[in-house]
Protein backbone atom coordinates (compact mmCIF):
# COMPACT_ATOMS: atom_id res chain seq x y z
CA UNK A 1 0.00 0.00 0.00
CA UNK A 2 0.90 3.64 -0.34
CA UNK A 3 2.97 5.23 2.42
CA UNK A 4 2.00 8.76 1.33
CA UNK A 5 -0.64 10.46 -0.78
CA UNK A 6 1.22 13.38 -2.33
CA UNK A 7 3.05 14.79 0.72
CA UNK A 8 0.63 13.47 3.34
CA UNK A 9 1.65 10.36 5.33
CA UNK A 10 -0.89 7.53 5.28
CA UNK A 11 -1.81 6.45 8.81
CA UNK A 12 -4.52 3.91 8.01
CA UNK A 13 -5.32 1.54 5.15
CA UNK A 14 -8.73 -0.08 4.71
CA UNK A 15 -9.54 -2.65 2.05
CA UNK A 16 -13.17 -3.62 2.65
CA UNK A 17 -14.54 -1.47 -0.23
CA UNK A 18 -11.52 -1.04 -2.48
CA UNK A 19 -8.26 0.48 -1.27
CA UNK A 20 -8.78 3.45 1.05
CA UNK A 21 -5.73 5.39 2.18
CA UNK A 22 -6.46 7.66 5.15
CA UNK A 23 -3.86 10.34 5.84
CA UNK A 24 -2.79 11.78 9.19
CA UNK A 25 -4.57 15.06 8.41
CA UNK A 26 -7.91 13.27 7.89
CA UNK A 27 -7.92 13.45 4.09
CA UNK A 28 -8.34 10.23 2.13
CA UNK A 29 -8.08 8.57 -1.27
CA UNK A 30 -10.24 5.60 -2.29
CA UNK A 31 -9.58 3.45 -5.36
CA UNK A 32 -12.16 0.76 -6.12
CA UNK A 33 -13.75 -1.23 -8.89
CA UNK A 34 -17.36 -0.47 -9.73
CA UNK A 35 -19.75 -3.18 -8.60
CA UNK A 36 -22.02 -2.71 -11.62
CA UNK A 37 -19.77 -1.62 -14.49
CA UNK A 38 -16.30 -2.49 -15.80
CA UNK A 39 -14.88 0.76 -14.40
CA UNK A 40 -12.31 1.86 -11.88
CA UNK A 41 -13.56 4.58 -9.54
CA UNK A 42 -11.36 7.01 -7.67
CA UNK A 43 -12.67 9.19 -4.84
CA UNK A 44 -11.01 11.70 -2.55
CA UNK A 45 -11.98 13.87 0.37
CA UNK A 46 -9.94 16.94 1.28
CA UNK A 47 -10.72 20.49 2.47
CA UNK A 48 -10.69 21.89 -1.08
CA UNK A 49 -11.82 20.93 -4.56
CA UNK A 50 -8.33 21.69 -5.88
CA UNK A 51 -6.64 19.31 -3.42
CA UNK A 52 -9.26 16.61 -4.07
CA UNK A 53 -8.55 16.81 -7.81
CA UNK A 54 -4.81 16.48 -7.07
CA UNK A 55 -5.51 13.37 -4.97
CA UNK A 56 -7.64 11.89 -7.78
CA UNK A 57 -4.90 12.56 -10.34
CA UNK A 58 -2.37 10.91 -8.00
CA UNK A 59 -4.71 7.93 -7.51
CA UNK A 60 -5.10 7.56 -11.26
CA UNK A 61 -1.32 7.45 -11.73
CA UNK A 62 -0.94 4.95 -8.88
CA UNK A 63 -3.69 2.65 -10.25
CA UNK A 64 -2.27 2.92 -13.77
CA UNK A 65 1.16 1.88 -12.53
CA UNK A 66 -0.25 -1.09 -10.59
CA UNK A 67 -2.31 -2.34 -13.51
CA UNK A 68 0.34 -1.66 -16.13
CA UNK A 69 -2.07 0.30 -18.34
CA UNK A 70 -2.63 3.93 -19.18
CA UNK A 71 -5.85 5.32 -17.69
Amino acid sequence: PLKKVLDNPVCCYKDYDGAKFICKDGTWLLIRLSGTEPKLRIYAETPSKKKSLEYIKYGKKYASKLMGVKL
